[in-house]
């Protein structure tokens, strides 16, 4: 996977650098095709057992009912060992997958039954999201977050490029069943490599709540950068079993339990950051539901991530909308066939590749809120592009325009989360944020269904592409005031040398 990133012009230099990164890219190379391959046989088996829009909308809606839980899963992945988190969760997409193959085996299919598995494929999904982008600022250093991000990104894309067009040509010969059992084969694949990363000690985050962290490399009260010497994602020392680099006294000057490192009185404070978080970084240990809602006070009252959030969900509508519907526009308005159809598929994922392999190269020098204002403004582009598609060649360029706006707008959103979050707050609130962006989908399939049922596919796209270019030009100045404020203070951790 190394050289075919490296042959089409990626960085691929962090790879050797980092051996923890590397082996979790590995295995999240495997999930992203297993996920390309059931997404789409989902789509095909709900639509051809079916034929009714309703239904493949409430598919969608099962999926976004998941993000109703983020927040929990933002709590469990701050406290719990990653490791066993990454590998329950594609151990349990597997089984989820495997049922819903012998779903399919039945003479008619069981909406219920589909509609809870295809929950439970979308919750672990989730969880496994938060998990492994809370590691990613652990296991890299502060300078290659952008470069991680965005191999990460290509990568994965990369993989799911090929994905649709193999579903396709599955599905066609064999049917959905046989694409839906090779998906449970790559997930229990993904959490071998998983199971097979060191992780001594277990923990990867500290345990501690309310985004207070352990002594020695905590996050100090203040909200400041943490120490130099925070853990791995392994939660111990480097790999070649050195004591973490620069010791490991607290930005506030207290020295660590060992008493060897020197105090550090000069780490700059984080004026920046919202009021609350001076209590939210010192409150003493609680419970697992006071974790989350911690979580939740914490992204309400910061400037950044409230207008982030708030962006995130115009855009979530507007997708979710119409994303289900894309199937049913190449079908009934273009005729196309089913190996014609995953080329269109497969045309997303070549912006969404573009996208990234740009964000790796030029992601670092870029300003985060006006590249998430430009993406918003792209997609709702793409969205009237949908609209007005008369033939193949152009349902090819929508997708690929949709999916390189989409890409860009999601690296920059979560790489500046990354960057202006405390670690130990770093998974609540990415599931928080992931909450409140997306409650939207939890009613917009149903209701892009309905339209599809009555006014048609025109009205959807069409609309839809105005909710999205609407929103990028309300919140996106606001957001990009707010992020050019915050520039300049971060909480990444330094990562241990080939870490």
């Amino acid at each position: 996977m190394a050289r075919l990133l490296a042959a089409v012009g990626l960085p691929v230099a962090i790879l050797p650098r980092r051996r923890t990164f590397a082996r979790l890219f590995a295995a999240r190379t495997l999930t992203s095709l297993s996920i390309g391959i059931y997404r789409f046989a989902l789509i095909w088996l709900v639509y051809v057992r079916t034929g009714s829009a309703m239904l493949l909308g409430g598919a969608s809606a099962a999926m976004a009912v998941a993000a109703l839980l983020a927040p929990a899963f933002g709590a469990i992945a701050d406290r719990l060992p990653r490791r066993a988190i990454l590998v329950a969760t594609d151990t349990g997409c597997g089984l989820a997958c495997l049922g819903l193959a012998g779903l399919a085996m039945l003479p008619r299919l069981v909406m219920p039954a589909a509609y809870a598995l295809v929950f439970i494929v979308s919750a672990l999904s989730m969880l496994d999201w938060t998990a492994l982008n809370a590691t990613v600022p652990q296991v890299v250093a502060a300078g290659e977050l952008a470069e991680a991000n965005g191999l990460w990104s290509a990568g994965m894309n990369l993989v799911e490029m090929g994905a649709p067009a193999l579903a396709g040509a599955v599905v066609a010969s064999t049917g959905p069943v046989a694409a839906l059992l090779a998906t449970m084969g790559l997930f229990a694949a993904a959490a071998g490599v998983v199971a097979g990363v060191a992780a001594p000690n277990g923990a990867v985050t500290p345990t501690t709540t309310n985004g207070a962290a352990p002594s020695g490399g905590a996050a100090p009260s203040d909200g400041t950068a943490p120490s130099q010497g925070a853990a791995s994602w392994e939660g111990a020392a480097p790999p070649d079993g050195a004591a973490p680099s620069q010791g490991a006294a607290p930005s506030d000057g207290a020295a660590p339990r060992d008493g060897t490192a020197p105090r550090n009185r000069a780490a700059p404070r984080n004026r920046a950051a919202p009021r609350n978080r001076v209590a939210a970084m010192a409150a003493p240990r609680t419970g697992f539901w006071t974790d989350v809602r911690e979580g939740v006070r914490y992204v309400l009252a910061d400037p950044v991530l409230t207008r982030l959030t708030g962006l995130q969900a115009g855009l979530n509508l507007a997708y979710s909308a119409t994303a289900p519907m894309v199937l049913w526009l190449l079908q009934r308005r273009l005729g196309l066939a089913p190996a014609s159809i995953g080329l269109v598929f497969a045309a997303e994922s070549v912006g969404t590749l573009l996208a990234s392999a740009a964000f790796a190269r030029f992601g670092g020098q870029l300003e985060r809120g006006t590249g998430i204002m430009a993406a918003g403004a792209l997609f709702g582009a793409g969205l009237e592009i949908w609209a007005f598609a008369g033939n193949a060649a152009a349902a090819v360029f929508a997708a690929a325009v949709v999916g390189f706006a989409v890409s860009t707008g999601n690296l920059h959103m979560l790489t500046l989360r990354q960057e202006s979050v405390p670690p130990a707050m770093l998974g609540r609130t990415l599931g928080t944020t992931s909450m409140l962006g997306r409650l939207v989908m939890t009613v917009a399939p149903a209701a892009g269904a309905a339209l599809v049922a009555g006014p048609g596919l025109l009205p959807l796209f069409a609309g839809a592409g105005g909710i999205a270019l609407a929103f990028s030009g309300g919140l996106g100045p606001g957001l990009r005031t707010a992020a050019r404020r915050r520039r300049g203070t971060t909480h990444l951790l330094p990562a241990p040398p080939g870490g």
